[in-house]
């Protein structure tokens, strides 16, 4: 036992070894060496079930006008599916808001210089479907029992082979007939009750195993109600999870930080909400949305018609931020670093001489001079130039003392920042830092 206590590592040696396994099952199929973490833009927050073909084409054009490289089209799409009542199993696109199917939208999106994702929820059929209508022994169910719904949804009983090999054929059509980059497979639905032979998830991912090898240019994103379906085994069929449905970025900061102990930024997806949020009902200014969804694979989940020109402005900026950072982001090592007040969180990601950090508050500081932020992860000997790359928190900025030298540089040591540490106007909620290190000696 004593030496077992002598060689156990701490939690970010733990944590970069978890990181380092994830990445070797990334680079275990066809993509090899994983891809480029395109910065998404997803329709549902921005405009839910309320869409046609028109306003996605203008909605498509907004996003573009960010900055974003990926359209995904979320729920609402395909046959019947005008709420959450109908639809699921049906997986045709909608000949009332597509009359032409998804090539017009899909070539407009690609126009744009995008590419184009869209959602599916392949395991669930709602009653109200053509798919149930015709094969109601198909969903999960207990022979002469009620079936309960949850969500208005039933469950398809994938232990049955003729289930699976509906399912393979409808989604492999779609992606045959369609130019789709990405695919978000979502799950909102509890499994009940559950399958005799206990053997679904194996099934389902037999199938995502079809689906990657005839296409592999294809993305898969596991999302489950927002982290329910997450597994470290599935990575390489699965190349994104979506850690949490809330986008409130305060709450966002908790849970990137704790799902980051397990697994790397570029597979944790981390968008920026609408404000007021729907789900906490919070406001939260653009600029602190914007640094938070950085830390992650960033997309963006609101209308920028509903954002003043400044919002949209700055989250361009923060978009082109991340575009500039994610080759460090996304290979290299992760440190949590550690802060005497507990409402500041802050890491540090460092790849071949260059580091970013994020320094993020979240309530009132019960001091004026927050305390040092202590980076870590350097190299003692060597010394960096030291930016924070705006733009900077705007409250928060008028606190800053000599502004240009902060853009132009400070050089400093891995000793003084790791030991020293930087001192950044903290004391306001709702403010965040990025902190730019590039190692000149």
């Amino acid at each position: 036992p004593e030496a077992l206590i002598a060689w156990a590592p701490d939690a970010g040696t733990l944590t970069r070894a978890f990181h380092t396994h994830a990445r070797q099952r990334l680079a275990r199929y066809p993509h090899n060496p994983p891809r480029e973490r395109r910065v998404h833009f997803n329709t549902w927050e921005a405009c839910a079930f309320d869409f046609d073909e028109a306003r996605l084409m203008r909605l498509a054009e907004d996003a573009a006008m960010l900055g974003a490289e990926r359209f995904v089209l979320d729920d609402g799409w395909f046959k019947g599916r005008s709420s959450d009542r109908a639809g699921l199993g049906d997986w045709t696109p909608d000949p009332v808001r597509f009359p032409s199917g998804l090539g017009p939208l899909i070539a407009h999106v690609k126009a744009l210089g995008m590419d184009f994702g869209l959602w599916v929820e392949p395991e669930m059929v709602s009653p109200d479907s053509d798919l149930y209508r015709a094969h109601p022994d198909w969903c999960l169910n207990e022979p002469g029992l009620p079936r309960p719904t949850e969500r208005n949804q039933l469950v398809l009983d994938f232990t049955r082979p003729e289930v699976g090999d509906h399912i393979h054929a409808c989604i492999a059509k779609l992606l045959r007939e369609n130019d789709i980059a990405y695919l978000k497979w979502d799950h909102n639905r509890r499994l009940f009750p559950l399958p005799a032979s206990g053997a679904h998830p194996g099934r389902l991912e037999m199938m995502w195993h079809q689906l990657r090898a005839e296409f592999p240019a294809t993305m898969i994103e596991s999302c489950s109600s927002g982290g329910g379906r997450i597994d470290m085994g599935i990575l390489g069929r699965i190349e994104r999870f979506w850690p949490s449905d809330n986008n409130d970025a305060i709450e966002r900061v908790r849970i990137m930080r704790e799902w980051s102990r397990f697994l790397p930024l570029e597979v944790l997806g981390n968008h920026v909400g609408p404000s007021p949020n729907p789900i906490t009902g919070r406001r939260v200014a653009m600029d602190f949305r914007a640094k938070v969804a950085v830390f992650g694979h960033m997309g963006v989940e609101a209308d920028p018609a509903r954002m003043t020109d400044k919002e949209r402005e700055c989250l361009a900026a923060h978009i082109g931020l991340y575009k500039e950072w994610r080759g460090v982001l996304h290979a290299g090592d992760l440190h949590h670093l550690v802060h005497p007040d507990p409402h500041i969180t802050a890491m540090i990601v460092k790849r071949e001489g260059k580091a970013l950090a994020l320094v993020a508050q979240t309530a009132f500081s019960p001091v004026f001079d927050a305390a040092p932020v202590r980076l870590a992860g350097l190299d003692p000997e060597a010394l960096y130039r030291v930016t924070l790359p705006e733009p900077w928190p705007p409250r928060a900025r008028h606190y800053l003392a000599n502004p240009e030298v902060w853009r132009e540089g400070l050089t400093l040591s891995g000793t003084a920042l790791m030991t020293q540490g930087l001192a950044l106007p903290l004391t306001h909620p709702e403010t965040a830092w990025l902190i730019a290190l590039e190692k000149i000696a």
